[in-house]
């Protein structure tokens, strides 16, 4: 014979209720874990896309800039060859005037230019030209100087320029 609780409910089927909701909880807890651990590699995974894409973004930036930078100087070497005398400064300036006029004519040709600010004169344009080549030359004399520096002061680690690259 069943044992009877006071409501008059077996007291096995109140054991086994219980049991069962025990049991659905462990369950629900175990999968709330796995829900979460779901979640956070989702979340590292994204990030490692993100970090691998930027990487690749720069490789291709890199790239860009190398091909340019090889394309200027076969120019330069060819318009040299054409144009006799001609120094590296001047057929620079020549080649940023073409670039400036270049940008101009992008940015008239562009649907979404509304107005447009510049100094536009031949002066203009050869001071942008002198600031670009200042700061580039600049540059050089402010790495020189930390080389020059990191040396004196034996500090190897400061000789790194570029990654994978010592000087």
């Amino acid at each position: 014979m069943a044992k009877q609780s006071v409501l008059g409910t077996p007291v096995e089927m109140v054991l086994d209720r219980d049991h069962d909701d025990i049991n659905a909880a462990q369950r629900e807890q175990v999968a709330a874990n796995a829900r979460g651990e779901a979640e956070k590699i989702l979340v590292v995974k994204k990030a490692e896309a993100e970090a691998e894409s930027k990487a690749l973004q720069g490789q291709g930036i890199a790239n860009q800039r190398r091909a340019i930078i090889e394309g200027l100087q076969s120019s330069i070497e060819q318009f040299q060859k054409v144009v006799a005398g001609a120094s590296p400064a001047e057929v620079m300036q020549l080649v940023m005037v073409t670039q400036y006029f270049d940008t101009l004519k992008a940015i008239g040709e562009s649907s979404k230019t509304n107005t447009l600010f510049l100094s536009h004169s031949p002066g203009a344009v050869k001071a942008v030209g002198d600031q670009i080549l200042e700061s580039l030359v600049g540059g050089r004399r402010v790495i020189a100087l930390r080389r020059t520096m990191a040396r004196a002061e034996g500090r190897a680690d400061l000789l790194v320029t570029r990654p994978g690259r010592k000087t």
